[in-house]
């Protein structure tokens, strides 16, 4: 496991690898969301912009070269371009906790419940699909951020110290992976983006870890 100074010390929680050095990232709390881009190895911040006081940023996600950012309880969808410029924000009709690029240019989103939402990226008034993300046939609350690893999609259980593998197109959990000590990393959650583990953090988190052979 490779340490790296986590730049600003962010509440993350959306996290996209961008290439081998640079990451994006949206930091999250009332009156102190933002969202930045910095290279993790070396610390430089190519650019950091805060977010209105009432908005609390959640999950990013890429598309149509912007950045789409989801929002805590406004029910809203912030677009930025590739180089942090505010352009536009839409609806999401739903409290927002996590997102990922679904099939057939969707989104799919978590909002603490048991529920995917999947809509189409400017039409959040367009719901296309709903279901429960399962396990053994029971729903499972609190779902919290997503990340797409192959053919499953990986997510953490907020307040607990596991991660689930679920299929990709049922949301059913193929595999769970059990995290002990997970808390005393001071992080409330853990997602996965490609080789890195970013921590949705509790409190305001020091260092990211990378991960060999994930």
């Amino acid at each position: 496991m490779i340490r790296y100074r986590h730049v600003n010390r962010p509440f993350t929680q959306g996290f996209i690898l961008l290439d081998d050095d640079i990451i994006v990232e949206t930091s999250g709390g009332y009156g102190e969301s933002y969202i930045q881009i910095y290279n993790y190895k070396t610390g430089e911040v190519k650019k950091k912009v805060d977010l209105k006081p009432e908005h609390f940023a959640e999950g990013i996600a890429e598309y149509e070269n912007e950045f789409h950012v989801l929002t805590w309880r406004e029910k809203v969808v912030l677009v930025y371009d590739k180089d942090l410029n505010y352009v536009r924000e839409y609806p999401s009709l739903s409290d927002g906790w996590g997102m990922i690029n679904y099939v057939d240019d969707s989104f799919l989103i978590t909002n603490g419940s048991a529920i995917g939402i999947e809509f189409y990226p400017n039409k959040g008034d367009r719901h296309v699909n709903e279901r429960p993300f399962t396990c053994l046939g029971q729903q499972i609350a609190y779902v919290n951020e997503l990340e797409v690893v192959g053919n499953q999609i990986l997510a953490n259980v907020f307040g607990q110290e596991l991660l689930v593998y679920f299929n990709y197109d049922t949301l059913e959990c193929e595999k769970i992976v059990s995290c002990p000590g997970l808390y005393r990393l001071n992080s409330e959650g853990i997602v996965q983006v490609r080789d890195f583990f970013s921590c949705e953090c509790g409190v305001l988190m020091k260092i990211i870890f990378r991960v060999a052979g994930t």
